[in-house]
């Protein structure tokens, strides 16, 4: 944003950036998360999984993010890498996944909103039986 000048000049460019306005526009700009959250229940060597609506924790005034979209990441290697099973979801919703391999699947949910905060929750470690 300029503060002062009208047009280009060698010294200012284009304006003087006005400093006071940067700070006013970074405090309404939405930084808070929301919040992840699923269930998921086992059966065997398979885990059903259930993502679940997240809203926008946006406070007053904020900008709103909006646009929440949800994702399930699995990792068959103890945590150490993660891949995608469902991914940029605009709706909650459910998703079976086999348990498999010699080492721990971890299972993590994603709740991203159109900023790009995204809030994580690891919904558990499981074991092939």
């Amino acid at each position: 944003r300029s503060a002062a000048g009208d047009g280009w000049n060698e010294f200012t460019g284009s304006g003087i950036a006005d400093g006071m306005a940067a700070v006013e526009v970074a405090r309404l700009y939405d930084v808070l998360s929301p919040v992840s959250r699923a269930r998921t229940r086992r059966h065997g060597n398979r885990v059903r999984v259930a993502v679940r609506r997240s809203s926008d924790r946006t406070q007053p005034g904020d900008e709103l993010a909006g646009k929440v979209t949800y994702g399930l990441l699995i990792s068959r290697d103890g945590g150490q890498s993660f891949d995608v099973v469902g991914g940029r979801r605009k709706r909650p919703f459910t998703r079976t996944v086999a348990i498999r391999g010699a080492q721990q699947n971890v299972l993590v949910t994603t709740a991203c909103d159109g900023n790009g905060n995204c809030g994580i929750k690891r919904l558990g470690r499981f074991r092939a039986r």
